[in-house]
């Protein structure tokens, strides 16, 4: 259908299928037209020849309807077509049909308003096409604007109030279908139960599994307690082998048994110390009483002594120089740690078979610096580097002292040579809880 054409108002094509009238392409539809406007039915297609298309004010098709009705050429040829002007005076009804074939027509229904407002049977239709019929009191094609007031029920009352671009329903809301692309449940749920979605739209309730509330804790991506957490006798536990992670927000800090853990990585060596009011916190290793962490450091050098040892486990005889450390280890001291520090290489220790440095603890027992011993007692080490080079190596034991005090001494043995080593420095530091 088309609209607003030279000597007419609407154009309306009509071809003939299986012995019926087809108005743009429908077959015996009900023609909704407007009065006032003047319509062309163009009978130009193939298919109308020997069926002109007449009307009548009756469904018998007794009475032709003429006035404001023009017949132009022979249907089925070029520029074919029959002309219908309407008026207010036009019956709201009329029939199109055949006049040399019954059965073929329908009818055609005119609105008593003009434009595109049309009255049918007390229904108002708006913006509705010509095929279409209005189907309720009011049928609107397109939008409804309310520039104020209110939409009332059947009692007068308010049932929808427009404000400031605001909607206001002052009763109960009956959604029937979906809302916002929601579906609703059509009718209430059990005590507890809560909303539950499909995932694609539908909503329905459900009862949750535990009472009210989330199905597990892993459902609320940021959950937020209201009170203290009761593990109920149990325990908090990771999986697939994970942390657990406590981090504080900023400046907070974690707080386990009334103690306050520091929320720093300490410096290496440093131990946790309390102020006495369960505040931890990282601190150095320092000497002094307390019966806390004691060190203490001395610096050593060579004394050669002459002493020959050939008790040794591979048979050889070596020669052994020892110097005392002048660190004394109380009794049942945990030894936790032995810092040897080179500060000034020794000479003359080099191109022998070397066994050392080592500790002796007394009661036949060395400990073995960590890479520095070559023979049954340790890895294999030759020329004692730790020595020929200035520099820092430690050993981490866990040595607990006997019940007698220990005067540590500090040796090594070469085979071959009689030489002395050359005077070198180095510095001892131990590390042990008394």
């Amino acid at each position: 259908m088309a609209y607003n054409f030279p000597g007419y108002d609407v154009l309306i094509t009509v071809t003939v299928s299986d012995g019926k009238y087809q108005l743009d392409g429908t077959t015996q539809v009900t023609a909704s037209l407007t009065k006032g406007l003047t319509y062309k039915f163009d009978q130009s297609a193939a298919s109308n020849s020997t069926h002109p298309l007449v009307f009548s004010s009756d469904s018998s098709n007794s009475s032709a309807y003429t006035t404001g009705v023009t017949q132009v050429g022979t249907p089925g040829s070029a520029n074919a077509y029959t002309l219908l002007e309407t008026t207010e005076t036009t019956p709201s009804e009329l029939y199109y049909y055949c006049s040399n074939h019954p059965g073929m027509g329908g009818q055609a229904n005119l609105g008593a308003i003009g434009g595109s407002i049309r009255d049918q049977a007390g229904k108002v239709g708006i913006g509705l096409t010509a095929a279409q019929d209005p189907a309720y009191k009011l049928d609107v094609n397109g939008d409804i604007m309310v520039r104020g007031g209110d939409i009332r029920d059947g009692s007068g009352n308010p049932a929808v109030t427009m404000s400031g671009g605001n909607v206001t329903i002052p009763n109960n809301l009956t959604v029937t279908g979906t809302l916002n692309g929601l579906s609703y449940p059509t009718s209430d749920g059990t005590s507890n139960q809560v909303l539950t979605t499909n995932g694609s739209g539908t909503l329905s309730f459900t009862t949750v599994s535990g009472g009210s509330g989330i199905a597990s804790v892993s459902a609320d991506t940021s959950p937020s307690l209201g009170g203290n957490l009761n593990v109920a006798g149990h325990s908090i536990v990771s999986a697939s082998g994970g942390n657990i992670a406590i981090t504080p927000d900023t400046s907070g800090k974690i707080v386990l048994d009334g103690q306050s853990w520091p929320n720093a990585v300490g410096t290496n060596g440093y131990y946790l110390q309390t102020d006495g009011s369960g505040n931890l916190s990282w601190a150095a290793v320092s000497g002094g009483g307390g019966g806390g962490v004691s060190i203490t450091t001395a610096t050593a050098s060579f004394d050669y002594n002459n002493s020959v040892w050939s008790s040794l486990a591979n048979g050889n005889s070596y020669t052994g120089y020892s110097w005392d450390t002048g660190i004394d280890i109380p009794a049942n001291a945990l030894i936790v740690e032995i810092q040897f520090h080179t500060t000034t290489a020794f000479n003359n220790i080099g191109g022998y078979n070397l066994k050392g440095p080592y500790l002796d603890l007394g009661n036949d027992r060395v400990l073995f610096f960590d890479g520095w011993y070559q023979g049954n007692y340790g890895p294999s080490q030759y020329y004692g580097s730790c020595m020929q080079t200035a520099g820092l190596s430690a050993m981490k034991t866990a040595y607990r002292n006997g019940s007698s005090s220990l005067d540590l001494e500090l040796s090594i043995q070469k085979s071959g040579g009689s030489s002395a080593p050359t005077q070198g420095a180095a510095t001892i530091t131990v590390y042990y809880l008394s």
